[in-house]
Order: C-alpha cells, then structure tokens, then sequence
C-alpha cells in the first residue's frame, strides 16, 4: 500500500477558523496547514476533554500535558507501518516515539524540535530509547543540531538543520502612512527585553511601538519595563494592523535576553519579508539561523549604550537602513519563503516513505 501522511500540531488549531482567516488574508498562512495540504496528509490536533495519564518515565521526564499523551495515542492507533507521522513539536513527539517504541511500529516518524537542548530533553536523550525512534529530528538553530549530534552520535544522519520561514504573500512590502518622527518597532514577547530598549530610546526624537502580548502576567512583566518611557508603547496589534506596524516602521528591533534557543527569528523573517531594516541581540539561540547574518545589525545582549549608538546611526544613514533591508529580503526570497519550505519539507518526508 502507498503511505499515507499525518502531520500533527501540539496546539489547538481550530482549523475551518483558521482557513477561513487565511482565505480572507486577515491572518498568515499556517505552516502546518500548508504542508498537510501538500502531501494530503491527515491533520491532527489536540481536543478538549481528551486526556490520558502518563507513565513513570513519561511523567518524570516530558511532564506532558494528558491531552498530549491522548493526542499522541490517536495518531498512533491511525498510523500503519508504511505511513509517515510529522509532528511539529518535540513534547508530542517524543510522546509518539514512545508509543511506536513500546508497540513495535514501523512508522516513519519525523519530529521538528524548538528547544532540545534544555535539561529535560538532555535527559530524555541519553536516558531512554525514544528520540532513537525517531527517523527525522529537524532544528532551525545549528547549535541545537550541534548539540543533539554530540549528545546521539548515533542519530547524527537523522537530525537536520532546516530554515525557518515566514508568509511572503502576507508579510509583504507597502505603503508607509505618514509620520512625524522616526518610528522603530518591536514584536514579540518570547526572551524579549525591552527594558533594554526602553533605557535605549528614553530622550530619543523618536516613536517606539511594541507588538507584545501574552495571557502570561509573568512573560509580560519580565520582558517590559515598570514604567515606559513617553515614547514607548505597548499594545496587542492584530495581524493586519501588525502588517502595517512593519511597513511604517523606519527600524525593527528585536531586543534579546540571552537564550539559547532561537527566540527571535519571527521578527527578523517577518520584517525581512516586508523589506525592514533589523537591529537585534547577538544570543547563543538566534546565531547562524537567518541565512545571512550580515544582514541584521548585530548588538550584545542587555547593553544599552550599544543599541543606542546603533539605532543612533542607522537612523542617520537611510543608505545604510536601505541596503540592510535589501539584503535581508534578499536572504528572505532565497531560504525563508513559507512556500519554498513548505515543498521541502514535503519532499524530505516522501524520502522517509520511500527508505
């Protein structure tokens, strides 16, 4: 029988919801979607209500969430031996390979990881023969693939560096509305330190605006200052306004605290594609994962003074903010486009079915 694919998601996705979003361009194309799409994969996601308990091992080690184990037993009754399982998050994952582990399933098993080099998944790797089940483990930041190749010498064909993506189609260059001063914006919350911005900007001539929100109280006071600074905000921009947030912006800064994952490279992506100049925090996590590092204004972590000079002198040199932005679209159009990985990613997993 030919395989048949099944690309799982970690999150709810509310998938007629999110189509219908996507359809109406009032929100960006959904990787998972796509690719489910390309290979006419069946998709899965969590249900509410849906919960089972985990092992010893499953407990002491991935502390997953019961309906992760539920979900993970779902696809597993649903996949045959010549099908091929995508999952795109590591706690689902490893849930599976120890599921196809203890069932003897031949399932070709393919896992994208966004942070495994923190101690829990340390210890998982050396202390059980789950991530050995998995056929293809995929990492955008090269440290991380370094680090798992070390750690599984064994696995070291089966984990790949893979690029990360963002939407072309809908974050796309535009129209900038008017404005009275220079306007830099930041987006996100994740390892996000905008106390070093704000200390950076206070007494500039200029706008900062910042996309920052999250249902967690302790993500938004760790990353935002105490008290903003008279040209500093912070709000919750929806995806069309958040479009637009690029498009009038002079500079995007992605201001990093130091991680070892790859928090940041949305931003850098998404203001690439709209063709944005990018000023960001050098971290161990975020280093060599956008293709061409000389594209992005590089400053150390929680330096102040370093991003204020930056900022100071791009602001100073439209050449320069021109040239950045090009060059960083440029390295977008070439490894970044949802499209092209969207059809790479497909094409690896139909070499998994076909081994």
């Amino acid at each position: 029988m030919p395989p048949a694919y099944h690309v799982v998601a970690a999150v709810p996705l509310d998938e007629a919801k999110t189509r219908a979003e996507i359809a109406a361009g009032e929100r960006p194309g959904y990787f998972l979607l796509s690719l489910a799409d390309e290979l006419g994969a069946a998709l899965y996601e969590p249900r509410d209500g849906e919960a089972r308990a985990p092992g010893f091992l499953e407990n002491h080690l991935l502390r997953p969430p019961p309906r992760i184990l539920a979900l993970a037993d779902r696809v597993a009754a649903a996949a045959k031996d010549e099908d091929v399982v995508f999952c795109i998050a590591e706690g689902v994952g490893l849930a599976l390979a120890a599921n196809f582990q203890r069932s003897g399933k031949k399932t070709r098993l393919a896992v994208f990881a966004h942070n495994i080099v923190r101690p829990r998944m340390h210890l998982a790797m050396i202390a059980t023969p789950w991530f050995r089940r998995i056929d293809r483990l995929y990492a955008i930041s090269p440290r991380m693939v370094e680090t798992a190749r070390r750690r599984l010498p064994s696995m070291a064909a089966r984990i790949v560096a893979v690029d990360e993506q963002a939407d072309e189609a809908f974050f796309s260059p535009g129209a900038a509305r008017p404005k009275t001063r220079p306007l830099i914006v930041g987006v996100g919350l994740e390892q996000r330190d905008y106390r070093t911005l704000a200390a950076a900007i206070d007494g500039l001539d200029v706008e900062v605006r910042i996309s920052a929100f999250s249902k967690d109280a302790r993500q938004q006071r760790e990353s935002l200052p105490d008290a903003m600074p008279a040209n500093m905000s912070s709000a919750f921009y929806p995806w069309r306004d958040l479009v637009q947030l690029y498009r009038d912006a002079d500079l995007v800064v992605a201001p990093l605290l130091p991680n070892n994952y790859a928090a940041g490279i949305t931003t850098l992506l998404e203001a690439a594609s709209v063709g944005k100049p990018v000023v960001a925090t050098r971290t161990a996590g975020i280093e060599g994962v956008f293709s061409d590092p000389e594209a992005i204004a590089w400053v150390p972590p929680q330096d102040a003074a370093a991003l204020r000079a930056e900022i100071e002198a791009l602001l100073a040199d439209k050449a320069r903010r021109d040239a950045l932005a090009a060059r960083a679209r440029a390295a977008f159009d070439a490894r970044h486009r949802k499209s092209g990985r969207v059809k790479e990613m497909a094409d690896d997993l139909r070499s998994l079915a076909a081994r």
